[in-house]
């Protein structure tokens, strides 16, 4: 008797399975945003909080850039595969059928993702932890919305696009 081993792929259509669709989306989607946060938002969010909200300590003038970058990609990595959990209910991804509907439902996304990470999650989360400079409950800021739709409408176009249905 043979053995045969779940690899994810769907052969033949050259589409991705869901879960390696949204992997792919939400790195792309993240690396964006994450290049935003580098170039235009003047808080120092990749490379001093959110290594916080994993007990680096990091300062200003003591950052920690690359555990940033790498707890950013594996959260925005779990928001995408939330985001393909999602694509799996009939009622949401049947309604997701054209490039047309992944930007609407990407731009809904990142709402979600901004209001859930950025703007409830990453205050509660920091100031939990003791640290100083962690922004205000609710944390609005236009450019970390912005950067969220990025992230969503990348995520989702990409899944779109990669997506075996």
């Amino acid at each position: 008797m043979s053995t045969q081993t779940e690899t994810g792929s769907t052969t033949g259509t050259g589409k991705l399975a869901p879960w390696q669709a949204a992997v792919v989306g939400s790195v792309v989607g993240t690396v964006a945003f994450g290049a935003m946060m580098m170039t235009i938002i003047p808080d120092p969010v990749l490379d001093v909080a959110i290594p916080n909200l994993v007990g680096v300590e990091a300062r200003p003038n003591d950052t920690a850039l690359a555990v940033g970058w790498v707890v950013h990609l594996a959260i925005g990595v779990g928001m995408g595969l939330a985001y393909a959990g999602a694509m799996q209910v009939d009622a949401i991804g049947g309604f997701v059928t054209g490039n047309g509907r992944a930007v609407v439902a990407g731009l809904g996304y990142g709402v979600v993702t901004w209001i859930a990470g950025g703007v409830v999650l990453m205050p509660v989360l920091l100031s939990t932890m003791g640290f100083p400079a962690a922004p205000d409950l609710p944390n609005i800021k236009p450019l970390g919305f912005v950067g969220h739709l990025v992230f969503g409408v990348l995520l989702a176009v990409v899944y779109q696009a990669l997506a075996a249905r």
